[in-house]
C-alpha cells in the first residue's frame, strides 16, 4: 500500500421530466434521491399563481401509511428555474411527481438531482495517502494520512488475491496525535494478504 489513492462516491446525476403522461418516479431500493433544481420551461399551462409543485408520496413513520405532500416553489414565470437551498431528500420507495390539478402549478416540470446510496447520504469519501506498510508482531500495519483533519469513519477490508474483498475482522485502527493520520492494521495471516482502507467524513448540511 503506497501512493495516492483516488476516492469514489456512489453518486449519479439524474434528470427527470414530468408531465400529464409521465408523472411518477419511484426511488430504487437502497438509494436516496436529492432533488436540487427545478424548471418548468415550455410548460403549456398558466397557473393562477406561477409555481412549481413537487408531489411526494413517502411512508408515514407513524402509522406505516403513505403520506402525500406538496412542496410549492413560486417563480416569476415558467422561464425561471429554481435551485433548492436545501434539497428534497426522497428515500427508497418514495414516489415523486408534480401537482398541477386545476392549474395549481405548472404541468410540465424538469427536475435535476443526485441519486445516492443511502449509506453515503451524509458521508463524503476522503482522499489520502497510505505509506509505511510493514509486518510487525504478526500484524500488517500501514500509516494513512488523510487529505484534511475532519472527523472520519475508517473502515478496512482484506484480500488474498486483490480480486475478492471481505471486511477486516481482525483489524485495528488508531488515530495518531496528528488528526489527519491513522494507523490501520490486520493480522498477517496466510501466504499473501492485502489491506484496503476507506475513510468517510460526515458532511455538514447546508
Amino acid at each position: 500500500m503506497s501512493g495516492r489513492k483516488p476516492a469514489f462516491a456512489e453518486v449519479k446525476a439524474v434528470a427527470l421530466f414530468f408531465n400529464s403522461a409521465v408523472n411518477n418516479y419511484t426511488v430504487p431500493a437502497g438509494k436516496v434521491w436529492l432533488i436540487e433544481h427545478l424548471s418548468a420551461t415550455y410548460a403549456n399551462n398558466t397557473p393562477t399563481t406561477p409555481r412549481i409543485i413537487v408531489q411526494t408520496k413517502i411512508q408515514n413513520m407513524v402509522n406505516n401509511g403513505v403520506l402525500t405532500s406538496q412542496w410549492g416553489y413560486r417563480v416569476a414565470d415558467k422561464w425561471e428555474s429554481v435551485t433548492l437551498t436545501r434539497p428534497l431528500r426522497i428515500p427508497a420507495g418514495g414516489d415523486v411527481g408534480i401537482y398541477y390539478t386545476s392549474d395549481a402549478g405548472y404541468n410540465e416540470v424538469r427536475m435535476l438531482g443526485l441519486l445516492i446510496d443511502a449509506s453515503d447520504l451524509y458521508a463524503a469519501n476522503l482522499d489520502g495517502d497510505t505509506t509505511g506498510a510493514a509486518v510487525a508482531d504478526g500484524m500488517l500495519m500501514a500509516k494513512v494520512t488523510l487529505a484534511d483533519a475532519r472527523p472520519a469513519r475508517i473502515t478496512s477490508a482484506t484480500s488474498s488475491d486483490l480480486a475478492g474483498w471481505s471486511a477486516n475482522t481482525t483489524g485495528t485502527k488508531q488515530r495518531d496525535a496528528n488528526p489527519r493520520q491513522w494507523t490501520v492494521g490486520t493480522k498477517a495471516e496466510g501466504a499473501t494478504k492485502f489491506l484496503s482502507v476507506t475513510a468517510k467524513a460526515p458532511e455538514q448540511q447546508p
